[in-house]
């Protein structure tokens, strides 16, 4: 199983502690001494195994939205907006959504040691983004995925962004890609 940059944990640390500090006492409660000294000491330079960081970012997102099937999908929609902040949020202003989507191999090998992932344009609002080389994917990574790629969409000016996440098969996985400008 592969590695996750710290920079997600972080980000999903500061998301806690602004929508509610109160959240993250019940988050405690729900991780294991090994996921709660990774939440609390992550910086965002530092990798982790894949396994913890799913566990964090999927109790996580039980706290934040409990009870929502989509919770993990909107936590990382939540982490795009916190992670691509600054200069970056201008850069995405600027882009044009095919080209944010021609970028997402790089925003994955900067989170992920493991996997290759590639974009092919379908049509003029339409891609199918791949990702080969990791078979053993923990599904909560396909969900936050999706999330953070729909979270820079509507930061670059996307509307109505839909991704369908396909699991038939596992190698390689595929996200559909569907938006409006």
């Amino acid at each position: 199983m592969g590695t996750y940059k710290g920079s997600g944990v972080v980000a999903n640390r500061d998301i806690l502690r602004e929508i509610n500090p109160v959240l993250e006492e019940k988050l405690f409660e729900l991780l294991t001494p090994e996921e709660r000294k990774i939440y609390e000491t992550a910086i965002p330079v530092a990798k982790f195994p894949a396994p913890v960081v799913a566990a964090i970012f999927e109790k996580s997102a039980a706290v934040v939205f409990p009870g929502d099937p989509q919770a993990v999908f909107k936590m990382g929609k939540k982490r795009a907006k916190i992670a691509l902040h600054g200069i970056y949020k201008v850069f995405l202003k600027i882009t044009t959504v095919p080209y944010l989507i021609s970028k997402t191999t790089q925003l994955w090998s900067a989170f992920h040691d493991q996997g290759k992932m590639w974009v092919e344009k379908e049509s003029e609002k339409k891609a199918i983004v791949f990702l080969s080389g990791y078979p053993e994917l923990i599904p909560s990574f396909l969900e936050t995925t999706a999330g953070f790629m729909a979270g820079a969409m509507e930061i670059s000016g996307a509307k109505n962004v839909h991704i369908d996440i396909k699991t038939e098969q596992k190698d390689p996985w595929k996200w559909i890609v569907t938006w409006e400008e």
